[in-house]
Order: structure tokens, then sequence, then C-alpha cells
């Protein structure tokens, strides 16, 4: 399923502008949130929340890191890409073996090819799921042919009502690890004003 930013190592102007204004953004991301079945914290395994809390603490070290392609060097002397950002923080809290290392990938390979590579590194550690997002999920964006962009999901102290839910994620646009929130325009939508396809991982859910 489709659940619906921008890939790290994109040219700024392939990608669509802002959409709406922020109140039209808000709306609609409200409205899909609730198809989405809720998980709440009775649902989180023992040792879960633990783990999830440490994937997330992991990548909020991250933070102010540079952009650049297949780097997973931390600080600001340092470099890292979406992809590699959740390695380093699952392998850090212990969720893949330490030596895993999908590289070397092409950059732009989903501008001109429809593998999902993306996918494909993320399957290592999480099961793709179909319900609402939580803090330690992995989000995977849809940008030009494939899912191509990720990040891990986190929640923001003293966020307005529905607004908490943010992304720590390698952005090409700022060329820096960030934090950004879900609902954010450019990347919760299309240039249409359409919701952009996503899909939601979870790193403790059952693999079949």
């Amino acid at each position: 399923m489709h659940q619906t930013l921008t890939m790290a190592g994109l040219d700024p102007a392939t990608q669509p502008p802002r959409v709406g204004a922020v109140n039209e953004s808000l709306a609609l991301a409200d409205a899909r949130a609730t198809a989405w079945p809720a998980r709440g914290p009775a649902m989180v395994k023992d040792g879960e929340a633990a783990q999830r809390a440490a994937f997330i603490a992991e990548a909020k070290t991250w933070l102010g890191t540079p952009f650049r392609d297949q780097g997973d060097i931390k600080g600001p002397n340092g470099a890292v890409d979406c992809a590699m950002l959740l390695v380093r923080c699952a392998t850090k809290a212990g969720m893949i073996p330490a030596d895993f290392d999908p590289r070397p990938y092409p950059p732009q390979w989903l501008l001109h090819r429809d593998e999902e590579r993306f996918l494909g590194i993320v399957r290592n550690f999480a099961r793709e799921v179909q319900r609402e997002p939580i803090p330690g999920d992995v989000i995977v964006y849809k940008v030009a042919r494939c899912f191509a962009h990720g990040g891990i999901v986190i929640e923001m102290p003293g966020s307005s009502p529905g607004t908490g839910l943010h992304l720590i994620h390698a952005y090409y646009k700022t060329q820096s690890v960030i934090v950004s929130p879900l609902h954010e325009a450019e990347l919760a939508f299309l240039e249409s004003g359409k919701p952009r396809p996503f899909k939601l991982f979870d790193c403790w859910s059952e693999r079949p």
C-alpha cells in the first residue's frame, strides 16, 4: 500500500515547490491519519520501547552532519546520506550486524530505473506495516520513479495537537541531517497537491 520530500542527491531544480498553504496541508494530513489504525504503547513489546528510544537517540546525534551520497561519518567534518543514516542508527541500536553495508549503490538510480534499491536496504531490518506512524518507525517516500528517501519518525515535545510527529533525515535540500515535520508540504505532498506515496516500516514487527 502507498501511504503518502525528496531524495537526497537530487538536483533541487528537479524538485517540486511547496504546495498550498500550511493549513491546507495540515487538514489533508489529519484526514489521512484518521485512515490508519493506531498502535499505542500497549502494543509495544517488552524491550522494544528501549530499543526504539536508542534508535531515535542515535539519530539525534547525527543532526547537523553534512549530506553526501554514500557517506557514513558522523559530525560536522563527516557526511551521510539518508540510506546510510538509517543503517548506522540501526547498527548502533543493535538492530542489524555491525558489518552490514549496502554500498555501493548508484546515487541517482531513482531518476532512471525502477529498481527499489532503498526498500531493499530497509527490509534488512524492518517490515512494512499499514498503520499510524509512531516514534521509531521508518518512513520511505516515493521520489521520481521509486521509493528512494527515508528517515526516522520522532515526536517533538511541546508540539501543538496533531503536529508532534517529525522526521530525522539526511536531506539534500539543506545538505545536512535535519528534523522536519511529517506534515511539511514538500514531504507530504506532490506538486499536484495529492499525497506523496510512502511506505511505513516497523523495525520490530515480526517478518514472515
